[in-house]
């Protein structure tokens, strides 16, 4: 999912409607900014990653935080910062000490999630170390007034999950997002917390006929960084709208249609493919076997690219639509580019870093 902006104006009104369900009393450390270890200095380890699928076939990703005893499984969204967890999903034990002011985000599905920021110690599983970490505890959620029947008001509050859409009983207690900030780039109320710890991490995504290939490798070794080609990030589309800091440049081609390039993200919590230009006056569709190529441009060897056909699956729905007012050209390619790379993120170079695990 896309963070499409932080809410100020809207955080009195969350904060009154939302006290009534709030979980625990926040006390404890107020959240401050944090900073990865210099290169080469952090400690190894892997975070497992597991799959639902929703009744319609969106893939949803999770992976588990320990937090004072307690385990949430977090949504894991590679387009948003932040780690944001639903009051509810923990006991009053769980957070200790003073909450700090209260924050609030915008997802580009229209839910609006408020509350304070708080520091805590937690674990990423049962195998990795205890980290001091920047949380947003949610208390309250509602919708934009561009997006009024998003998934936050179509659930009663206590039965609203995080990613579910408008699915009851599916969904996460909270949301952890790893987007790996540019350099100089204005710091996020809600950092993503592996930079705490991390300056590199690798995402493989399981595969959609096996739960039990996905991971999040913190802190690679010299060995598992073999086999990437870094892709860099331009440094121009640092703080830019609907969080494009991460964006690696691509082209996209659709059948007999002419090959659009723009700045591309991969977001493992936006199933849908969609590219948005300038060009377009009407919106197209593609879910027919239309047969699609991506190619990511490298612009120090040779491009790589996948292809595949257009289909009703989710992932492989190929949106062209017009680009709204503000904002520049650019790819939602969402989650189907991990079901062909592993991806690193890589801060010491600025780069995203490809490496294909299946043919394409």
């Amino acid at each position: 999912m896309r963070v499409i902006g932080a809410l100020g104006i809207l955080a009195a009104l969350l904060v009154m409607v939302g006290l009534a369900m709030a979980g625990p009393a926040l006390a404890g450390q107020s959240a401050a900014p944090s900073k990865a270890p210099p290169p080469g200095t952090g400690q190894r380890f892997e975070i497992p990653i597991r799959t639902i699928i929703l009744p319609y076939g969106d893939l949803r990703y999770s992976i588990p935080i320990i937090i004072g005893g307690t385990t949430v499984n977090a949504m894991l969204d590679t387009g948003s910062p932040g780690l944001r967890i639903l009051a509810r999903a923990l006991p009053a034990a769980a957070i200790t000490g003073k909450s700090g002011p209260v924050q609030t985000v915008a997802y580009g599905a229209g839910d609006v999630l408020a509350g304070p920021v708080v520091r805590f110690d937690a674990k990423f599983g049962p195998a990795t170390p205890v980290t001091t970490i920047p949380a947003q505890i949610v208390i309250a959620y509602q919708c934009t007034a561009s997006h009024p029947n998003c998934p936050a008001s179509l659930l009663h509050p206590e039965e609203y999950k995080i990613g579910g859409e408008r699915v009851d009983g599916f969904g996460y207690d909270a949301i952890i997002g790893v987007e790996m900030p540019q350099p100089g780039a204005h710091p996020q109320p809600v950092p993503n917390p592996l930079t705490v710890f991390a300056r590199r991490w690798i995402v493989t995504l399981p595969m959609p006929d096996d739960d039990t290939s996905g991971k999040i490798i913190v802190n690679p070794s010299t060995e598992e960084l073999r086999g990437f080609t870094l892709y860099p990030l331009d440094p121009k589309l640092k703080d830019t709208y609907n969080t494009l800091d991460d964006a690696i440049m691509a082209c996209l081609k659709v059948g007999n249609l002419q090959q659009f390039c723009a700045p591309t993200t991969l977001d493992s919590g936006a199933p849908a493919f969609m590219a948005y230009s300038d060009n377009v006056v009407r919106p197209g569709f593609f879910q027919d076997a239309s047969p699609v190529e991506l190619t990511f441009v490298n612009p120090h060897g040779v491009p790589d690219s996948f292809r595949f056909a257009a289909s009703p699956y989710p992932a492989s729905r190929v949106l062209i639509l017009p680009l709204p007012q503000g904002q520049p050209n650019h790819i939602a390619a969402g989650l189907l580019p991990f079901q062909y790379y592993s991806v690193l993120y890589d801060m010491d170079d600025n780069a995203i870093g490809l490496r294909p695990r299946v043919k394409s």
